[in-house]
């Protein structure tokens, strides 16, 4: 019993372990949200994967000191203006995504440089049109958007997302099953052995009974050669005169 004991407060306790542990990596969690720090944070995402940026750093908010391959360019960059598309557009209807954007702005720089590198900045432009996905908590590029597989996408996110929210609680009745389950084995063990316990108690009784039943036989015989030895020792006595 006692033993049957510990191992039910050990499971308790792992169960309270994996919900602590679940609760600190949701409070950790780096989540995207669908705001304009979450669209920014995006943006920055992107820009330092960009193979052609070579620095890329935070001065103070909304700015940042920007060096890049992609056109001739070592300076800051300003976030001027956020915008998010709250309304079911294409992309929110068809595919599931909302759409924001980063305007930039590039210091000390005229327009005979935007004349010369408008296609290479048109390119750069590209990392401030992004779509959200609220699935994956994530802001997206044009590129990294699925949009012939985004219901199996969204389906298999959806899954996933619902696993990970509800972990603990599918741990926690995993875990409960199987105490459960446990109970009950012992529980007919139990009652096996006193089903057991009965079986014999009763055995032993018929076979006590059998005994009596036995013995009351013997002593009906015993009677009965008893009263058959005094007839004839009463028949064979002489008459007294």
């Amino acid at each position: 019993m006692r033993r049957w004991n510990a191992v039910v407060w050990g499971l308790a306790i792992l169960v309270m372990a994996v919900m602590v542990f679940a609760a600190g990596v949701q409070a950790q969690s780096t989540g995207e949200a669908m705001d304009e720090a979450g669209l920014i944070a995006g943006w920055e995402r992107l820009v330092q994967s960009d193979p052609e940026t070579q620095v890329f750093e935070r001065i103070e908010e909304k700015r940042y000191r920007f060096v890049t391959t992609r056109f001739p360019y070592d300076g800051e960059i300003e976030v001027i203006n956020t915008s998010i598309d709250s309304t079911a557009g294409m992309y929110e209807y068809e595919y599931g995504y909302s759409f924001g954007v980063v305007e930039v702005d590039l210091s000390g720089v005229d327009d005979e440089f935007y004349r010369r590198h408008g296609a290479s900045y048109g390119q750069f432009l590209e990392y401030t049109f992004l779509y959200y996905d609220a699935d994956q908590e994530k802001w997206l590029a044009s590129w990294e958007l699925d949009y012939g597989g985004i219901d199996d996408a969204s389906c298999s996110l959806s899954w996933w997302s619902f696993f990970n929210e509800y972990l603990v609680w599918l741990l926690f009745l995993l875990i409960l099953i199987v105490v459960l389950i446990f109970s009950i084995r012992k529980s007919s063990r139990h009652m096996k052995k006193a089903l057991a316990g009965q079986d014999q108690a009763l055995s032993d009784q018929k076979e006590a009974l059998d005994l009596a039943r036995q013995s009351t036989e013997l002593q009906k015989e015993s009677l009965a050669v008893l009263r058959e030895i005094r007839e004839k020792l009463g028949a064979g006595s002489p008459d007294p005169e």
